[in-house]
């Protein structure tokens, strides 16, 4: 994986690039893709990232999404009023309320466009803290709901796993961890291993949520029939041996212990489903190990 300075590098590469700042050919919309557990590095890198962009004769405003919405929740006057619910509600029902405060009449989406929709010479918007957003509004959305409103330069500094993708218009492009692609109207679907095909039927049956108690054959193969094992889900299955095989050899298995952390919908329950099959070898499906069905994924 690339470090934080190299990704920053990119960026500055692109930011060079006249085509890239077109905001009549494309959106001029950056992800800075980085591990969750780099967020802390991030923010200490910002002063000297701005720092360097300032020497190429560039004017960065940073604006903290978490900010932004925590703004929007104190101006709908309710805050009090789910304090004062809180210990007896449902949390999911409570983030519900929020994400509808946050997502009433387009409020963060207008409050983002307020700071990258006017056309500025040399001026670059950095939008920070968007882990602060789950699970009350989806960057995705976001970005989509942007789209022909972008003439500042803006990069988003965006938390993620190896695979994060967005789409602008009809097309999409995959971004891998450490990258910094524009979120381009032009770009291939062909980059994307996950694109359309009609392969499978359009009209098939795809389980919404990972159930750990339900592993009958035909459900688990039609499971894994839909995962896709991204480089960063096989760095990680990579990263769990390394650790358990460490504990075997020290002879303190029962002492290893893994925390599996992600946003919402960010596949920990197929991962750890589907990892305790794989090592366990008695789950077969259609008489062949569950361990050899997950490797075609």
């Amino acid at each position: 994986m690339p470090s934080l300075d190299d990704t920053f590098q990119e960026l500055l590469d692109k930011l060079r690039q006249p085509e890239a700042l077109n905001a009549a050919r494309i959106d001029p919309f950056f992800y800075f893709v980085h591990d969750p557990g780099e967020t802390l590095q991030v923010k200490k890198n910002l002063t000297h990232w701005i720092g360097a962009l300032a020497r190429e004769g560039w004017k960065v405003e940073c604006v903290s999404l978490s900010d932004l919405l925590w703004k929007i929740v104190d101006s709908s006057g309710r805050w009090q009023e789910w304090l004062a619910l809180e210990p007896d509600a449902d949390p999911p029902e409570l983030n519900r309320a929020v994400g509808d405060v946050v997502r009433r009449e387009d409020a963060l989406v207008k409050a983002v466009a307020q700071m990258v929709s006017a056309d500025r010479p040399r001026t670059i918007v950095f939008l920070t803290d968007a882990a602060t957003l789950h699970p009350y509004f989806r960057v995705r959305i976001l970005e989509n709901a942007l789209h022909d409103q972008v003439k500042t330069p803006t990069v988003l500094f965006y938390p993620a796993g190896a695979w994060a993708s967005t789409a602008c218009g009809s097309s999409a492009r995959t971004r891998k961890t450490g990258t910094t692609v524009p979120a381009s109207s032009e770009a291939s679907h062909e980059d994307d291993p996950r694109r359309f095909t009609n392969r499978r039927p359009i009209d098939r049956k795809i389980e919404k949520v990972i159930d750990y108690s339900v592993s009958d054959e035909a459900r688990l193969a039609a499971e894994v029939e839909e995962y896709e094992v991204t480089e960063n889900i096989e760095r990680c299955f990579e990263r769990f041996l390394d650790a358990y095989g460490t504990g075997v050899r020290a002879g303190a298995v029962t002492e290893i212990g893994i925390w599996v952390a992600g946003f919402y919908g960010s596949g920990k329950s197929s991962f750890t489903k589907y990892l305790g099959f794989a090592l366990g070898g008695e789950k077969t499906v259609g008489g062949k190990p569950f361990l050899e069905l997950l490797g075609t994924a």
